[in-house]
């Protein structure tokens, strides 16, 4: 008889069904480890992020208040970046994880102030996790430049989705000069 299947919570800004880079790797996460053996429970915030912001804010915390002590949660970056407060109330005992998709301060069009912001929210929530998991080797340079030790971080790149083979065109048939090759 085998012991108890290891158990993640991933806690997430929203639905997972979102079709974006973040939330596909997110699922990925979760079929990969579901298909290992592990129980993996998805709490889907609501509010706006990355924060801060009251609702945000409230789900986090209340997430977070609901899990056993020792529990292991990774919390996806959008979700708890902005949000240090819930995460260090709560750092002491669980086992916090944080999943850096890129820094908040790094996103496009923020004025240098919102961008100074995040940086320091980031930054704090980061200090309260026990690792975090990014990915990019560049994303762990720019958590490292927040103050995370590099023995904390992981680099976990994506991989490439397969998809089922296509036939070409038959060999004795030349391709017409508007057939673009990928």
């Amino acid at each position: 008889m085998s012991g108890p299947r290891p158990e993640l919570h991933l806690v997430i800004p929203g639905a997972m069904g979102q079709r974006t880079g973040g939330y596909r790797y997110d699922g990925h996460v979760v079929e990969e480890l579901t298909a290992r053996g592990w129980q993996v429970t998805v709490h889907e915030l609501t509010g706006v992020f990355p924060g801060p912001d009251p609702s945000a804010e409230s789900s986090l915390r209340a997430a977070l208040e609901a899990l056993p002590d020792e529990t292991v949660v990774l919390i996806d970056g959008l979700a708890g970046g902005g949000l240090p407060r819930p995460v260090g109330a709560h750092a002491g005992r669980l086992r916090l994880l944080a999943l850096v998709h890129h820094p908040l301060a790094d996103e496009t069009s923020l004025t240098a102030e919102r961008a100074s912001e995040l940086r320091e929210l980031e930054a704090a929530t980061l200090a309260a996790c026990r690792g975090v998991i990014v990915t990019s080797e560049f994303t762990a340079r720019r958590v490292g430049e927040m103050g995370v030790p590099g023995g904390r971080i992981v680099s976990v790149p994506p991989g490439v989705e397969r998809v089922p083979g296509r036939a070409g065109p038959p060999l004795a048939r030349t391709p017409a000069a508007t057939t673009i090759l990928c």
